[in-house]
């Protein structure tokens, strides 16, 4: 009898956890589409490939969006700030881009750092 007692009280409360989890807001709908990147900094040589023209010479405050990626040389890097708020920082000899209203990214070779402020990412 003290079994199936526990047994009910252990299903009631899962129910009413699966019921308040429903309607409670999740940490993902938190996430903030990514839709542009600007540079923020330049370390040597860093190429903007912007999708509609020619490849060029990245400069400071210039914008990422959708199909554009920026490629560092050797002994480069550039941080890129999102539109969230985070920071991205991409070593040298990489190809970066990232797929906007998404929080997916492509990485050719090198490396990248991400620094996303508290309740942004997943």
């Amino acid at each position: 009898m003290m079994n199936q007692s526990r047994l009910r009280w252990g299903g009631f409360a899962s129910f009413l956890y699966v019921l308040v989890s429903a309607f409670m807001p999740h940490a993902a709908s938190a996430e903030v589409p990514l839709t542009r990147a600007s540079v923020e900094a330049i370390q040597n040589y860093v190429e903007l490939l912007p999708q509609s023209g020619r490849t060029r010479q990245a400069r400071l405050a210039d914008w990422l969006g959708l199909g554009d990626a920026i490629r560092t040389a050797n002994a480069a890097q550039v941080d890129l700030r999102f539109n969230d708020g985070s920071l991205a920082r991409i070593g040298e000899q990489a190809t970066f881009q990232f797929i906007a209203n998404t929080r997916t990214f492509r990485l050719s070779n090198g490396t990248a750092l991400f620094l996303i402020p508290p309740g942004q990412g997943a």
